[in-house]
């Protein structure tokens, strides 16, 4: 527990916290509503353990929030990281000279990104693990050569375009089973507990689905769950919108054709990029094909008929003035640009790379932490209550693995990722263009070239490929960048038939890692699933 005013003293705060000040050897108060200690000259001891007096007279021996955390991993040795990793020690070791040890002398940077912190069941526990180990190696805050905060990535979350702050909390699906996603994050659904609403109508019927640049049976864990789920007689409208028929919007009521990037002025991607951060003005190249229009055109239609207020625009021209306007010049002082054909002779903005970048934000009070101490914290009081079983990053062993379920891995004896990138696609889009598909003509499962010769598996044989939720088929490709245990799939979800290349189809149910996998372990608080980490097992087509 953290140490607080109100546990020294009578009438203290019980939001004021604790620090051992090492220059006066004794105890010193932080307020986070001003961010300011109650004396000058305070310098926070990180690491030991301090003897403090309580308001009772009492005394009682309190670690730091980092020697706490120090304590807890001390438990990881390289050995026993290797037995769960399976990655050699002499691995582990070489990775901690070089992040600790770079060749310039400046400090390592660290990624919490994709796959360790999004796709498993630790997914946010490894995120703050991998975000307290960048910290320790000491980089820059926010300035050149360390961690930047980049501001613009709220834009896509402030109410003024999600309208977040008209949406009573407790109506996001998944609410209380995880809090972390659903209250602090996305403020979202999950969507695992839309598709058991449309089955079930609890705690309240699903009605309406619309997807725009998503196909729900390519995209989400539980393939057959879902397929259900949207034939439910619950669900009353299925609307999709895209570029090409796929196996989603072969079963939807309504599909709406969607106009090219090269057709179409609604378009931004000021979210995307760290530095510089460019707002792109786009110009249409081409008129959009018959009823295709802009994703902007349909929200805003659809929008002004269920809440006109909120969608005062009469064209995506002016939306996207709108958002220029409000995000990026008024906050900077800019005059306003009205017309879009002088903004579109411009072309595009970058207001935050480079010289323009405003460094070290935090300490110009320009950005707040949102925790309560209005610090970083190593120890957050606060994860418990998201449904973690610890304040500090802590470690569970996934639902399936050799070593939680060791009876089910005598048969299913292979540890399943299916994140991996297919370069020829970007998930399941251009499987339909020939000179695409030809570079990846068929589904595919590496295997390590041991676990191949062990089942006596050759290159290009056709796989089962299994888990407790259902199979697929899948060529064998033999690979050394797959550790001997494991395998790994791709995320284009299906293919196309290809005439020009004489190739089949592969629909939702045929060729798509995600009928292997489920929501079931997934993170607590954050409702990552399990995507990286199940169980499967491999047999030749011919044998069944």
């Amino acid at each position: 527990m953290m140490l607080r005013e109100a546990d020294l003293v009578e009438g203290g705060s019980d939001e004021h916290y604790v620090v051992w000040d090492k220059n006066a050897d004794a105890i010193a108060i932080w307020r986070p509503e001003t961010e300011d200690f109650d004396r000058e000259d305070v310098h926070p001891d990180i690491m030991g353990v301090h003897e403090v007096t309580l308001k009772d007279g009492s005394k009682k021996e309190c670690k730091t929030g980092l020697e706490t955390y120090k304590d807890e991993v001390a438990m990881w040795t390289p050995e026993k990281v290797s037995a769960v990793t399976w990655t050699p020690v002499e691995k582990i070791l070489q990775m901690f000279d070089i992040i600790t040890n770079p060749t310039d002398g400046k400090s390592s940077l660290l990624t919490a990104y994709l796959g360790a912190c999004m796709m498993t069941s630790n997914a946010l526990q490894s995120g703050r693990a991998i975000t307290i180990l960048q910290l320790l190696l000491n980089p820059p805050i926010d300035d050149k050569g360390g961690i930047y905060f980049n501001t613009f990535w709220e834009f896509m979350l402030d109410p003024k375009i999600t309208a977040y702050d008209r949406v009573p909390p407790k109506l996001r699906l998944g609410y209380d089973k995880h809090p972390m996603y659903t209250q602090v994050y996305g403020n979202a659904n999950i969507p695992n507990d839309v598709w058991d609403a449309m089955l079930t109508g609890e705690p309240w019927p699903v009605k309406v689905m619309i997807s725009v640049a998503n196909d729900p049976l390519g995209c989400f864990e539980d393939t057959e769950k879902i397929h259900r789920a949207l034939l439910n007689d619950i669900l009353e409208l299925n609307v999709d919108m895209d570029y090409f028929m796929t196996p989603g919007n072969e079963i939807a009521d309504i599909v709406l054709p969607a106009a090219h990037w090269s057709e179409r002025v609604g378009v931004f991607d000021e979210e995307l990029y760290p530095e510089p951060c460019p707002f792109i003005i786009p110009q249409k190249a081409v008129d959009a094909p018959g009823e295709a229009q802009d994703d902007w055109y349909f929200q805003r239609e659809l929008g002004r008929r269920f809440a006109p207020d909120l969608w005062p625009w009469k064209s995506s021209e002016e939306m996207q003035l709108w958002r220029l306007n409000e995000f990026h010049l008024k906050p900077n002082g800019k005059e306003p640009i009205n017309d879009y054909e002088e903004a579109a002779k411009i072309g595009y903005f970058v207001l935050y790379g480079g010289e323009n970048r405003t460094t070290r934000q935090h300490e110009k009070g320009l950005v707040k932490f949102q925790t309560p101490t209005s610090r970083i914290e190593v120890f957050s009081e606060q994860m418990p209550s998201y449904g973690y079983d610890s304040p500090l990053p802590s470690y569970s062993e996934p639902f399936e693995s050799p070593y939680q379920t060791p009876d089910l891995y005598k048969e299913y004896d292979l540890c399943l990722t299916t994140g991996a990138r297919d370069y020829a696609f970007y998930h399941s889009a251009w499987t339909n263009i020939a000179h695409q598909r030809i570079l990846e003509p068929w589904p595919y499962i590496e295997l390590n070239e041991d676990d191949a010769r062990e089942r006596q598996i050759s290159e290009g044989e056709w796989l089962w490929v299994e888990t407790r939720r259902g199979k697929i088929k899948a060529k064998a490709r033999i690979s050394k960048g797959v550790i001997k245990g494991a395998a790994s799939m791709c995320r284009p979800n299906y293919k196309h038939a290809c005439k020009e290349l004489n190739l089949p189809g592969f629909s939702w149910d045929k060729g798509n890692p995600n009928i292997l996998t489920t929501a079931e372990g997934s993170d607590p608080g954050f409702g990552a699933a399990p995507m990286r980490s199940l169980l499967c097992k491999v047999t030749k087509v011919n044998e069944l």
